[in-house]
């Protein structure tokens, strides 16, 4: 999903501070910068600013996630964690009257506070997992087409799991097309189905569209077309073997015989969760399969028989 500096500052999150870092700013002077500050890229992106025993911490609201602010001026403050490079500095400002009213991560966007800001209430509405049934499959990231959603009905939630890095998020009906997470209210899903009532792709938390993918053939004819030996383009000497098990392909490593099978998402995305496994198979003009992309980066090309 498109990142934001604030949504990278926050996956790092802690939840201690240094016994060395107290703020120089009095509890009375940090209460001044309390308040929800939204991103004026996408209106659903609220961060809430707060004191929390005498330290300003930031809890995005679309993420169970908290980081600590310690001042590094009168309207300055920063991260103790590195974040990429170093720590971030967030700078606030003041409007006319002398109230604190934005907030700048440094890259030139204002989060401007919202003084009326109400905390969004989901009510979930009465369903059974049957009518959750429809929902399920896997989607493809419109914008990349190799990043996948799956969701699958679990206890009458509906799992949102990513496929990338196995992160599940149960989800619960608001109506028949929104969904919302009890953790993170905001973070919103819009389901859209066409004239037939076949749901065919999802709007997560107001911006990523996720395309609802086919069912991937699996027949021992279509899985059939990857067998075969592969070489390594940086380095011949390192082989693979690529043959059919069942439903799923078998990856074998030639240089120490270690084998993984991967279970296919798509026609062309194979994955093995447990392992964090990815296989991407590539295709030549003539549709036939001349090439396997492992673990994203390493380009395996098929050895002629």
């Amino acid at each position: 999903m498109q990142k934001y500096t604030l949504a990278i500052l926050i996956a790092l999150s802690v939840s201690w501070l240094p016994s060395f870092a107290q703020p120089r700013l009095s509890p009375e002077q940090l209460k001044a910068f309390e308040g929800y500050y939204r991103n004026p890229q996408n209106k659903e992106m609220v961060v809430h600013i707060l004191l929390q025993r005498d330290t300003l911490v930031a809890k995005p609201l679309w993420a169970d996630l908290t980081i600590h602010l310690l001042p590094k001026g009168d309207m300055v403050f920063h991260t103790i964690e590195d974040v990429e490079h170093g720590p971030i500095d967030i700078t606030f400002s003041r409007d006319s009257t002398g109230d604190i009213a934005a907030l700048d991560l440094g890259n030139g966007a204002k989060w401007n506070r919202d003084k009326g800001y109400k905390q969004v209430v989901k009510k979930e509405m009465v369903h059974t997992p049957a009518q959750l049934k429809p929902y399920e499959g896997v989607y493809g990231l419109d914008r990349e087409g190799e990043r996948f959603l799956q969701f699958f009905v679990k206890d009458n939630n509906l799992i949102l799991k990513q496929v990338w890095d196995g992160m599940a998020i149960p989800f619960h009906p608001e109506n028949t097309e929104d969904f919302f997470t009890e953790k993170m209210p905001i973070f919103t899903l819009h389901f859209t189905k066409d004239q037939g009532g076949n749901v065919t792709q999802v709007l997560a938390f107001g911006r990523d569209l996720w395309v609802k993918m086919k069912q991937p053939d699996l027949s021992a004819a279509v899985l059939g077309g990857a067998s075969g030996k592969y070489q390594s383009k940086d380095d011949p000497d390192n082989q693979v073997t690529i043959s059919v098990r069942d439903k799923e392909l078998v990856v074998k490593q030639l240089w120490d015989g270690k084998e993984i099978a991967v279970q296919a998402l798509t026609d062309t995305y194979f994955y093995n969760l447990a392992k964090a496994y990815k296989l991407q198979l590539r295709k030549d003009d003539n549709g036939k399969i001349n090439e396997v992309v492992l673990l994203e980066t390493s380009v395996f090309v098929r050895v002629p028989q």
